[in-house]
């Protein structure tokens, strides 16, 4: 890991609050995924910092949904909390995230850093083409 001077690590870190902003700016008001922002944000500190290696593209995707998890149970916990919360589909989908979880994490496991990021980028576009 590179040590980096102060300036450029104060830089880094207003980047990245900034890509954090940005991130929930684009999920508010156009209903896409905040890692359509975090994730390239990610990614390229992790480059600047020396995280990562071949691996920084998983290691950013991965940070992104660690924090989709994070606080989509957050969200679960006050919804329920209010009684908004369906929970004949909650228990019906539970299964089948937990697979998809299993299933995009064996493919990331075995996937280069170019074929991640292709399919990134497929991703990416067909949100652009549904907004």
């Amino acid at each position: 890991m590179t040590a980096l001077p102060l300036n450029e690590l104060l830089m880094l870190l207003a980047a990245l609050v900034a890509a954090g902003l940005a991130g929930g700016v684009v999920a508010g008001l156009f209903g896409v995924g905040g890692g359509t922002v975090i994730v390239p944000a990610l990614f390229y500190a992790f480059e600047v910092l020396g995280v990562g290696g071949e691996s920084n593209l998983h290691v950013a995707v991965g940070t992104s949904l660690l924090t989709i998890v994070a606080t989509s149970l957050r969200s679960l916990k006050a919804h329920r909390s209010h009684g908004a919360v369906d929970e004949a589909v909650l228990k019906s989908w539970t299964p089948w995230v937990g697979l998809g979880g299993l299933v995009g994490a064996a493919i990331a496991g075995v996937a280069s850093m170019e074929g991640l990021a292709i399919v990134y980028g497929v991703c990416l576009a067909l949100i652009g083409l549904q907004l």
